[in-house]
């Protein structure tokens, strides 16, 4: 490791314990280490949310990502960080992708799958049964934050659920951010439990620890993909 990302390192681990405390830097070691990692378990309302009105709204649009020569290259302009052909991967695997615009600049986007999803930070397979869906990779340009134009694309993925026969909608999203807790409550998503996941590659196994009784129904599975390692984060970003 170079100078420059042993000190960056170092300056990470330091903002951890000024923010979170000795247990917080305890599990960003033990995440790096692939040892435990952590997710909270969300449910997102089904229920239409009309996004915050905008001044400039006639310059918002929104529609699903194609899997076009042209949609993929704006996209990866929105993504540099995805690799075009796990991008594709998950379109030919039926996930959706819902994008808003502004001012014709593809500036937000949002997943989301219906029944079965692979969690790569986790080395997981999640189930959420035959009427259920999952979203996941929430993102805004930087140039576009402080719009809500997320809001634009969730409004279009509800209803593209609910019309698919979606009773219920569920997220994972990391402990640390505190933003999708406190949503207004009109789109506050519902805390529904946490899931543990211990150990390294193959001896990995799942906890989930639900916030109440009967908070998780019997078809959300969380199982360990024993054939891949903990050591990633393509589906999310949180």
């Amino acid at each position: 490791m170079g100078d420059v990302a042993r000190r960056g390192s170092v300056e990470r681990l330091r903002a951890t314990f000024r923010e979170h405390g000795l247990a917080g830097l305890g599990y960003r070691v033990l995440d790096a280490l692939q040892l435990y990692r952590r997710l909270v378990i969300v449910e997102i309302p089904l229920a239409p949310s009309p996004p915050r009105p905008l001044a400039d709204a006639s310059r918002v649009g929104v529609r699903r990502l194609e899997r076009t020569d042209d949609d993929l290259r704006r996209y990866a302009e929105l993504r540099p960080d995805q690799p075009p052909a796990e991008v594709r991967a998950r379109l030919d695997a039926g996930v959706e992708c819902f994008l808003a615009l502004h001012g014709g600049v593809l500036a937000s986007s949002l997943w989301a799958v219906r029944r079965h999803a692979h969690i790569h930070y986790l080395g997981c397979d999640l189930d959420v049964g035959p009427e259920a869906g999952y979203a996941f990779d929430a993102f805004t340009a930087a140039a576009h934050r402080g719009l809500d134009l997320n809001s634009w694309c969730s409004e279009l993925m509800r209803r593209s659920m609910a019309a698919a026969g979606c009773r219920r909608l569920f997220g994972l999203q990391l402990p640390e951010n505190r933003s999708a807790m406190t949503l207004s409550p009109r789109r506050a998503h519902a805390f529904l439990g946490v899931a543990h996941v211990l150990g390294p590659g193959p001896l990995r196994r799942v906890i989930l620890a639900p916030a109440r009784a009967g908070a998780l129904p019997p078809d959300f599975v969380l199982r360990p993909c024993r054939h891949i390692a903990m050591n990633g984060n393509r589906w999310h970003s949180f």
